[in-house]
């Protein structure tokens, strides 16, 4: 189950036989919560907290030496009252 700041969320659950994931495409701006169970017991680390941001916010202030397709570490300041004000994101 996906819980955002306003309640449950949809999630559409995909079993592929040997695996089990669940999508979901959030439509508002700040924490969710993802409660991941096995039958009726969570598993280790649930719920499992997600930060969702409004793109048009956040502006990229520092790329080094970045590589295209490789991993890069970037600063970024995120323009939203109801958001972080800065957060570190590994890409």
């Amino acid at each position: 189950m996906i819980t955002g700041p306003n309640g449950r969320v949809p999630a559409q659950i995909v079993d592929s036989g040997s695996s089990i994931s669940a999508k979901y495409t959030p439509t508002e701006i700040g924490e969710h919560l993802i409660d991941v169970s096995v039958g009726q017991r969570p598993i280790d680390g649930s719920p499992f907290r997600a930060a969702v941001f409004n793109p048009k916010a956040i502006r990229v202030t520092r790329v080094p030496n970045g590589v295209v397709g490789r991993p890069v570490e970037i600063d970024s300041k995120i323009q939203d009252p109801i958001a972080f004000t800065q957060r570190r994101i590994k890409t």
